[in-house]
């Protein structure tokens, strides 16, 4: 949220998506599963969905050590 990621009205979804992924493959807990769940809950809002993706992947690329 304090990145620009998310509002915090979208907290309960991500974590509702972390914690029960939607899909199987996203069951480890990994970056990609975190990412997941950030990005099923901010799909169908077009005009905010890139701005929010392109600051979740700073967030998790200074988290994963890329940048």
């Amino acid at each position: 949220m304090d990145k620009g990621v998310c509002s915090n009205q979208h907290i309960p979804r991500i974590l509702q998506e972390w914690r029960h992924p939607a899909h199987p493959c996203f069951q480890s807990r990994t970056l990609w599963s975190l990412q997941n769940a950030f990005s099923e809950t901010l799909k169908g809002n077009l005009n905010l969905l890139p701005s929010r993706t392109e600051q979740l992947h700073r967030l998790l690329d200074v988290q994963a050590g890329v940048n």
